[in-house]
């Protein structure tokens, strides 16, 4: 049996085409069956070995510019308006709460307007006073002073959150919505009669 296999591997490393028919190294001629369909063996009877493929060329990696957010502090921080402030080269928007335009009128009970976007913004000043924030920010502002909507605190408060319960600021998605709910049915802030408008200034929030 062995001796069978290895004269077979003599034969097919020795054989020669020509024309339709293949010539075995002993001589004797061996006629294709189907000679357009099976590949005869090379004319020379070696064997040849082709050069190892190339891997195709990995996709090169697109370095991304990514953003360095951390929680920085901002010290001496300006209210422009409730829910918007400007510190440390920073426009901040935060997030979570509709800003009250400092133009904004409300209407008390009696029809009459009275300037509610002037004092929301005088309340968030207050409760500012000056102390330092902690914001999720980049390490720089945005060249084009594009405003950064991020979350904000002091003293460990979240200063949304405060502006949402004391009604200075509509909230905006789910996470202060039970907040301006309460502070519209307490008539706080911008949902008061209009009268005692300094009060809730005094609420300054923690210390």
């Amino acid at each position: 049996m062995a001796g069978t296999l290895a004269l077979a591997g003599i034969v097919l490393a020795f054989t020669a085409h020509a024309g339709d028919r293949t010539v075995r190294s002993d001589g004797r001629a061996v006629r294709l069956i189907a000679p357009d369909r099976i590949a005869p063996a090379p004319s020379d009877g070696a064997l040849e070995r082709l050069p190892p493929s190339t891997p195709p060329e990995k996709p090169r990696r697109i370095a991304r510019n990514v953003v360095d957010e951390r929680i920085r502090p901002l010290a001496l921080p300006v209210a422009e308006a409730a829910g918007r402030l400007a510190a440390g080269g920073f426009v901040i928007t935060l997030a979570g709460i509709v800003p009250t335009p400092e133009d904004r009128l409300c209407a008390a009970p009696t029809g009459a307007p009275w300037p509610c976007g002037r004092l929301a913004r005088t309340a968030f000043r207050a409760y500012l006073r000056g102390r330092t924030l902690k914001c999720r920010i980049p390490a720089e502002p945005a060249a084009t002073g594009e405003p950064v909507v991020t979350e904000c605190t002091i003293a460990g408060a979240d200063v949304a959150e405060w502006l949402a319960g004391q009604g200075w600021a509509v909230a905006e998605g789910e996470r202060y919505a039970a907040l301006d709910m309460a502070a519209r049915a307490a008539q706080r802030g911008l949902w008061s009669a209009g009268d005692g408008l300094f009060r809730p200034l005094l609420k300054a929030g923690p210390r």
